[in-house]
């Protein structure tokens, strides 16, 4: 089968070179995409652990040991009026010091002259504790901070700490919260493994040195290397006997790949040499594919392409073939490959079927190409290392096959368009085609 693309000369590789770029998009394609899914749904899978479930329910924020100075403004003038009743009843101004001594004296002596201007008219007793208060403690601004080291101010400090240590505690004894937050870490953990194994792919192997090999040499296309190929082979096989027919020429691609097993790498520099200025119009014509015998392989999707003229500047369109389980085994596409004149929009005179496979290294192309692209000889040599070309018919099926993968292109609609600066039947208006995609 002559599905692999070669290269005739320098000039025409760097068109192909631009215009195949596009295609090696299907080797990185089902791996950053993946990626990129599953780092978006681990991302929110820690949101709804790490926030709601850890953050509001199995670990809130408690605050816990705190001051009577971290409250709030109205809490404080709260605490430090109960601190004046409490000293205008038992008199005990170490308990009182104790009591506040979490405050800095000019903060207390604030606070206690906000409450005797507040109490002052409504409830005077309580505005001379507040001022007794502030008296006999010296709350005053640049005063000794308040500091007791009697038993009762123990006793409390050692309170705030024990209560701080069964706060830590209970914390810590949390076994629930602890096998959650394992279970969310394997989970994470065997996704992101999931992920990057589903999402390699074989490494694209290193070409540089085979490029740069073909560049320097002015190669014949591959269809007309096997079909040269083929009549030598034909031509230097004699019968055994006269009661033997004489060998017939080649016709299928079974005993041309038997006759280039044969040759030698001399053979075929010679006979590239020999062949390099025949004409191969006929060779790089593929043969009409309406006898089609399709693949009995299983379908992975049909896919329907439809060109129109003028609908699209740059009409290039790909479908994704995948396997049941949703794995990424390549791609398939319809794209313009040769437009004739310089109109704008552009006028395709040939279509390109292609076929990706992700286990395989090529590109396999075929051309299907207009009734005067057909008889040009100039346009023709231009598209030569592109692929084999096949006249353009309605009904027509063109089959492309790469290691693993198969793919059936049948020409449902074809119609030409008619123009008066443009030759006839040159280029297309409409092309309908039914993609089939096959696991061989």
């Amino acid at each position: 089968m002559s599905n692999s693309t070669t290269w005739n000369g320098t000039s025409i590789l760097s068109r192909v070179s631009l215009k195949r770029a596009p295609r090696l998009r299907g080797l990185s394609r089902g791996g950053s995409n993946t990626a990129l899914v599953f780092g978006g749904l681990g991302f929110l899978l820690g949101l709804i652990v790490g926030l709601p479930i850890l953050g509001w329910s199995v670990w809130p924020l408690r605050i816990s040991n705190a001051a009577p100075s971290d409250m709030a403004a109205a809490y404080q003038q709260q605490y430090i009026a109960m601190a004046a009743d409490s000293y205008s009843l038992n008199g005990d101004a170490d308990l009182a010091r104790a009591r506040l001594q979490s405050f800095k004296p000019e903060e207390a002596a604030a606070i206690i002259g906000t409450l005797e201007t507040a109490m002052s008219n409504s409830t005077p007793v309580e505005a001379k504790r507040l001022e007794r208060l502030r008296q006999d403690l010296a709350l005053e601004a640049g005063s000794q901070p308040l500091s007791a080291a009697t038993p009762a101010s123990r006793s409390i400090t050692q309170q705030g700490t024990q209560a701080g240590s069964v706060a830590a505690e209970v914390g810590r004894s949390r076994p629930l919260a602890v096998m959650l937050l394992g279970a969310a870490v394997l989970l994470l953990a065997g996704g992101g493994v999931w992920a990057y194994r589903r999402g390699t792919l074989p490494a694209m192997p290193d070409l540089s040195s085979t490029m740069a090999r073909l560049r320097s040499l002015r190669l014949p296309s591959l269809p007309h290397l096997r079909v040269s190929r083929a009549r030598i082979f034909a031509n230097n096989a004699t019968p055994a006997g006269p009661a033997q027919s004489p060998a017939r020429p080649v016709a299928n691609s079974a005993t041309v790949a038997e006759a280039d097993d044969e040759l030698s790498l001399d053979e075929a520099l010679s006979l590239l040499a020999e062949e390099h200025e025949s004409d191969e119009s006929a060779a790089q014509v593929a043969p009409q594919a309406n006898a089609l015998a399709e693949p009995q392989g299983e379908v992975l999707g049909t896919f329907v392409a439809t060109y129109r003229y003028g609908s699209n500047e740059l009409f290039d369109t790909s479908y994704s073939i995948e396997g049941r389980d949703q794995e990424f085994l390549g791609e398939c596409g319809l794209g313009v490959a040769e437009t004739v004149g310089e109109a704008s929009p552009e006028r395709a005179c040939a279509m390109e079927i292609w076929l990706f496979d992700k286990s395989d290294i090529r590109t396999t192309t075929k051309l299907i190409v207009s009734e005067y692209a057909m008889q040009n000889a100039s346009v023709r040599d231009g598209m030569a290392s592109r692929g084999d070309m096949v006249k353009a018919q309605a009904g027509q099926k063109i089959l492309l096959e790469t290691a693993s993968l198969a793919l059936t292109a049948e020409v449902m609609d074809l119609k030409y368009a008619d123009s008066p600066d443009a030759p006839p039947r040159s280029y297309f208006e409409e092309m309908t085609l039914e993609l089939t995609a096959r696991r061989k």
